[in-house]
Protein backbone atom coordinates (compact mmCIF):
# COMPACT_ATOMS: atom_id res chain seq x y z
CA UNK A 1 0.00 0.00 0.00
CA UNK A 2 2.17 2.55 -1.07
CA UNK A 3 1.30 4.26 -4.16
CA UNK A 4 -0.76 7.85 -4.18
CA UNK A 5 -4.13 6.02 -4.69
CA UNK A 6 -4.26 3.82 -2.16
CA UNK A 7 -2.64 6.14 0.45
CA UNK A 8 -5.19 8.87 -0.07
CA UNK A 9 -8.38 6.29 -0.34
CA UNK A 10 -6.61 3.93 2.31
CA UNK A 11 -6.80 6.90 4.90
CA UNK A 12 -10.32 7.40 4.85
CA UNK A 13 -11.79 4.31 4.49
CA UNK A 14 -9.75 2.69 7.18
CA UNK A 15 -12.10 3.79 10.54
CA UNK A 16 -15.61 3.34 8.57
CA UNK A 17 -17.78 0.35 8.43
CA UNK A 18 -19.85 1.15 5.19
CA UNK A 19 -17.85 3.16 2.71
CA UNK A 20 -20.59 5.39 0.01
CA UNK A 21 -18.84 5.57 -3.14
CA UNK A 22 -20.46 8.99 -5.00
CA UNK A 23 -21.62 8.44 -8.53
CA UNK A 24 -22.52 11.32 -11.09
CA UNK A 25 -26.17 9.95 -11.80
CA UNK A 26 -25.29 10.97 -15.77
CA UNK A 27 -22.27 9.35 -16.02
CA UNK A 28 -22.29 6.22 -13.41
CA UNK A 29 -19.52 4.15 -15.21
CA UNK A 30 -17.56 7.16 -16.10
CA UNK A 31 -17.51 8.28 -12.18
CA UNK A 32 -16.54 4.69 -10.69
CA UNK A 33 -13.16 3.50 -9.51
CA UNK A 34 -13.18 -0.20 -9.78
CA UNK A 35 -9.44 0.31 -8.08
CA UNK A 36 -11.68 1.56 -5.00
CA UNK A 37 -13.83 -1.09 -5.19
CA UNK A 38 -10.98 -3.80 -5.29
CA UNK A 39 -9.47 -2.19 -1.99
CA UNK A 40 -12.36 -2.24 -0.08
CA UNK A 41 -13.31 -5.75 -0.99
CA UNK A 42 -10.15 -6.63 0.32
CA UNK A 43 -12.31 -6.06 4.32
CA UNK A 44 -14.69 -8.25 5.23
CA UNK A 45 -15.92 -6.07 7.96
CA UNK A 46 -16.51 -3.41 5.11
CA UNK A 47 -19.59 -2.61 3.08
CA UNK A 48 -19.64 -1.11 -0.20
CA UNK A 49 -22.75 1.68 -0.98
CA UNK A 50 -23.44 3.43 -4.58
CA UNK A 51 -24.83 6.82 -4.43
CA UNK A 52 -26.00 8.15 -7.48
CA UNK A 53 -26.23 12.08 -6.79
CA UNK A 54 -27.61 14.57 -9.19
CA UNK A 55 -30.44 12.20 -10.31
CA UNK A 56 -32.63 14.32 -11.23
CA UNK A 57 -30.35 15.69 -13.98
CA UNK A 58 -31.21 12.33 -15.81
CA UNK A 59 -35.08 11.16 -17.06
CA UNK A 60 -36.43 8.93 -14.27
CA UNK A 61 -36.67 6.05 -16.32
CA UNK A 62 -32.96 5.65 -16.96
CA UNK A 63 -32.54 6.33 -13.42
CA UNK A 64 -34.26 3.26 -12.53
CA UNK A 65 -32.07 1.24 -14.98
CA UNK A 66 -29.08 2.18 -13.53
CA UNK A 67 -29.97 1.34 -10.17
CA UNK A 68 -31.23 -2.27 -11.74
CA UNK A 69 -28.06 -2.45 -13.37
CA UNK A 70 -25.95 -1.43 -10.07
CA UNK A 71 -27.70 -3.01 -7.88
CA UNK A 72 -26.16 -6.38 -9.26
CA UNK A 73 -23.18 -5.83 -7.02
CA UNK A 74 -24.10 -3.33 -4.37
CA UNK A 75 -26.77 -1.88 -2.48
CA UNK A 76 -27.76 1.48 -4.41
CA UNK A 77 -29.68 4.62 -3.45
CA UNK A 78 -29.90 8.19 -5.29
CA UNK A 79 -30.20 11.59 -4.28
CA UNK A 80 -32.03 14.28 -6.59
CA UNK A 81 -33.88 17.48 -6.33
CA UNK A 82 -36.91 16.47 -8.39
CA UNK A 83 -38.01 14.70 -4.99
CA UNK A 84 -36.62 16.34 -2.66
CA UNK A 85 -33.05 16.39 -1.62
CA UNK A 86 -33.28 16.21 2.06
CA UNK A 87 -35.61 13.27 1.45
CA UNK A 88 -33.19 11.48 0.00
CA UNK A 89 -30.66 11.89 2.76
CA UNK A 90 -33.38 11.03 5.61
CA UNK A 91 -33.92 7.81 3.02
CA UNK A 92 -30.44 6.87 2.78
CA UNK A 93 -29.83 7.37 6.78
CA UNK A 94 -32.41 5.10 7.31
CA UNK A 95 -30.71 2.56 5.23
CA UNK A 96 -27.89 2.82 6.13
CA UNK A 97 -28.69 1.27 9.79
CA UNK A 98 -30.60 -1.86 7.57
CA UNK A 99 -27.22 -2.71 6.40
CA UNK A 100 -25.91 -3.70 9.65
CA UNK A 101 -26.56 -4.76 12.76
CA UNK A 102 -22.98 -2.78 14.25
CA UNK A 103 -23.99 0.43 16.62
CA UNK A 104 -22.08 2.68 16.44
CA UNK A 105 -21.76 2.78 12.70
CA UNK A 106 -18.97 4.69 11.28
CA UNK A 107 -19.56 6.08 7.90
CA UNK A 108 -17.49 7.75 5.08
CA UNK A 109 -18.12 9.26 1.60
CA UNK A 110 -15.63 8.75 -1.49
CA UNK A 111 -15.54 9.64 -5.21
CA UNK A 112 -14.10 11.59 -7.95
CA UNK A 113 -13.84 15.37 -7.81
CA UNK A 114 -17.10 17.28 -8.38
CA UNK A 115 -19.22 14.45 -7.86
CA UNK A 116 -20.55 16.26 -5.07
CA UNK A 117 -19.44 14.61 -2.28
CA UNK A 118 -19.11 17.57 0.32
CA UNK A 119 -22.76 18.01 -0.54
CA UNK A 120 -24.16 15.52 0.54
CA UNK A 121 -22.40 15.48 3.48
CA UNK A 122 -23.64 18.70 4.32
CA UNK A 123 -26.93 17.39 4.12
CA UNK A 124 -26.59 14.69 6.26
CA UNK A 125 -25.04 17.34 9.08
CA UNK A 126 -27.71 19.36 8.41
CA UNK A 127 -26.05 21.93 10.79
CA UNK A 128 -23.04 22.74 12.90
CA UNK A 129 -22.56 20.04 15.45
CA UNK A 130 -19.32 19.61 17.50
CA UNK A 131 -17.10 17.39 15.94
CA UNK A 132 -17.04 13.72 18.14
CA UNK A 133 -15.60 10.28 17.74
CA UNK A 134 -17.74 7.25 18.44
CA UNK A 135 -14.69 5.26 20.38
CA UNK A 136 -11.51 6.12 21.80
CA UNK A 137 -8.61 5.50 19.73
CA UNK A 138 -9.52 6.87 16.69
CA UNK A 139 -6.95 7.74 14.48
CA UNK A 140 -5.98 11.64 15.64
CA UNK A 141 -7.10 14.71 12.84
CA UNK A 142 -10.58 13.13 11.79
CA UNK A 143 -13.40 14.61 12.61
CA UNK A 144 -17.03 12.64 13.40
CA UNK A 145 -20.01 13.80 13.29
CA UNK A 146 -22.91 12.18 15.01
CA UNK A 147 -25.79 11.44 13.40
CA UNK A 148 -29.36 9.71 13.85
CA UNK A 149 -29.28 10.05 17.80
CA UNK A 150 -25.50 8.58 17.62
CA UNK A 151 -26.17 5.66 15.46
CA UNK A 152 -24.11 6.96 12.78
CA UNK A 153 -21.09 8.58 12.91
CA UNK A 154 -20.04 10.57 9.81
CA UNK A 155 -16.59 10.49 8.96
CA UNK A 156 -16.53 14.37 7.97
CA UNK A 157 -14.00 14.38 5.42
CA UNK A 158 -14.77 13.30 2.26
CA UNK A 159 -12.34 11.07 -0.23
CA UNK A 160 -11.43 12.58 -3.29
CA UNK A 161 -10.06 9.43 -5.54
CA UNK A 162 -6.72 10.78 -7.29
CA UNK A 163 -6.94 10.48 -11.47
CA UNK A 164 -3.21 11.28 -12.15
CA UNK A 165 -4.08 8.09 -14.94
CA UNK A 166 -7.02 9.30 -16.67
CA UNK A 167 -6.77 10.96 -19.71
CA UNK A 168 -7.53 14.35 -20.03
CA UNK A 169 -11.06 13.84 -21.90
CA UNK A 170 -11.85 12.17 -19.33
CA UNK A 171 -11.22 14.64 -17.33
CA UNK A 172 -13.04 16.88 -19.13
CA UNK A 173 -16.28 14.58 -18.78
CA UNK A 174 -15.77 14.57 -15.08
CA UNK A 175 -15.14 18.24 -14.09
CA UNK A 176 -12.03 17.31 -13.07
CA UNK A 177 -9.89 19.92 -15.14
CA UNK A 178 -10.61 23.85 -16.07
CA UNK A 179 -11.01 24.57 -19.92
CA UNK A 180 -8.34 26.62 -19.40
CA UNK A 181 -6.03 24.30 -18.65
CA UNK A 182 -6.54 21.75 -21.29
CA UNK A 183 -4.42 21.16 -24.31
CA UNK A 184 -6.52 18.51 -26.50
CA UNK A 185 -9.56 21.18 -26.61
CA UNK A 186 -10.66 20.08 -30.11
CA UNK A 187 -10.66 16.21 -28.48
CA UNK A 188 -12.61 17.35 -25.36
CA UNK A 189 -15.14 19.02 -27.80
CA UNK A 190 -15.21 16.06 -30.24
CA UNK A 191 -16.78 14.26 -26.90
CA UNK A 192 -18.81 16.02 -25.84
CA UNK A 193 -21.11 16.60 -29.19
CA UNK A 194 -20.77 12.49 -29.51
CA UNK A 195 -22.67 12.49 -26.27
CA UNK A 196 -24.85 15.73 -26.03
CA UNK A 197 -27.82 15.03 -28.44
CA UNK A 198 -27.78 17.65 -31.40
CA UNK A 199 -31.28 18.70 -30.52
CA UNK A 200 -30.29 19.67 -27.33
CA UNK A 201 -27.14 21.76 -28.32
CA UNK A 202 -29.83 23.84 -31.06
CA UNK A 203 -31.99 24.79 -28.25
CA UNK A 204 -29.16 25.68 -25.83
CA UNK A 205 -27.18 27.79 -28.70
CA UNK A 206 -29.44 27.71 -31.61
CA UNK A 207 -27.03 26.22 -33.95
CA UNK A 208 -27.12 23.74 -36.36
CA UNK A 209 -24.02 21.70 -37.56
CA UNK A 210 -22.47 18.71 -39.41
CA UNK A 211 -18.97 18.76 -38.11
CA UNK A 212 -16.92 19.85 -34.79
CA UNK A 213 -15.43 22.81 -36.87
CA UNK A 214 -18.83 23.71 -37.92
CA UNK A 215 -19.75 23.96 -34.88
CA UNK A 216 -17.35 26.01 -32.86
CA UNK A 217 -17.18 28.65 -36.06
CA UNK A 218 -20.81 29.44 -35.68
CA UNK A 219 -20.69 29.11 -31.53
CA UNK A 220 -17.65 31.85 -32.07
CA UNK A 221 -19.61 34.15 -34.50
CA UNK A 222 -22.82 34.05 -31.98
CA UNK A 223 -20.75 34.66 -29.02
CA UNK A 224 -18.34 37.46 -30.51
CA UNK A 225 -15.42 35.31 -30.04
CA UNK A 226 -13.22 36.77 -32.56
CA UNK A 227 -9.61 37.25 -33.82
CA UNK A 228 -8.27 39.44 -36.18
CA UNK A 229 -9.94 40.23 -39.24
CA UNK A 230 -12.97 38.87 -37.86
CA UNK A 231 -11.70 35.03 -37.92
CA UNK A 232 -13.29 32.78 -35.47
CA UNK A 233 -11.66 32.25 -32.46
CA UNK A 234 -12.95 28.18 -32.30
CA UNK A 235 -10.11 27.97 -28.79
CA UNK A 236 -12.70 30.29 -27.12
CA UNK A 237 -15.85 29.15 -28.09
CA UNK A 238 -14.31 25.23 -27.08
CA UNK A 239 -13.78 27.11 -23.74
CA UNK A 240 -17.60 28.24 -23.61
CA UNK A 241 -18.39 24.52 -24.78
CA UNK A 242 -16.73 23.09 -21.85
CA UNK A 243 -17.53 25.07 -19.23
CA UNK A 244 -21.08 25.04 -20.02
CA UNK A 245 -20.94 21.32 -20.02
CA UNK A 246 -19.04 20.89 -16.76
CA UNK A 247 -21.26 23.37 -14.34
CA UNK A 248 -24.79 21.26 -15.73
CA UNK A 249 -26.09 23.71 -18.44
CA UNK A 250 -26.27 21.12 -20.85
CA UNK A 251 -28.29 18.34 -20.47
CA UNK A 252 -26.61 14.84 -21.61
CA UNK A 253 -26.46 11.49 -19.81
CA UNK A 254 -25.19 7.76 -20.36
CA UNK A 255 -27.74 5.19 -20.77
CA UNK A 256 -26.68 1.72 -19.13
CA UNK A 257 -25.41 -1.16 -20.68
CA UNK A 258 -27.81 -3.44 -22.33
Amino acid sequence: MTDKFTRIVYNVIKDADIIIEVLDARNPLGTRSNRLEILINQYQNKKLVLLLNKADLIPSEILHQWIRFLSKEYPVFYTSDRYGFQNSIRFLKKNILKLTKKRPVRVCLVGYPNVGKSSIINALRKKKVAPTSPLAGFTHGKKYIKLAKGDIFLIDTPGVIPFDEESEVELVLRGAIRPDKIYHLLDAVDKILSIVSKDELFNKYGINYTNTNEFLEKMAYKRGRLGAKGIADIKSAAKILINDFQRGRIKYYFDPPK
